[in-house]
């Protein structure tokens, strides 16, 4: 199944980037690409509601590491 490995390289990816003491910004437990409504027509795209969630996802991020 294609989420069961999505979810190792997820992890292959946070223990390399905690490795080099890099941040990361992990979109897979959010609705970002599973809902119709954050998508745009292609299906596979975000759309405006979609990139909001991304934004906030970002800047979560981004005032953890700035404080």
């Amino acid at each position: 199944m294609m989420s069961v490995q999505v979810k190792r390289y997820n992890t292959v990816i946070a223990e390399k980037a905690a490795g080099y003491g890099a941040n990361i910004v992990d979109f897979y437990d959010t609705i970002i690409f599973t809902s119709p409504s954050t998508l745009a027509d292609d299906g596979n795209h975000p759309n405006a509601t979609g990139y909001d969630i991304v934004a906030t996802v970002w800047f979560d991020v981004l005032r953890r590491i700035l404080g």
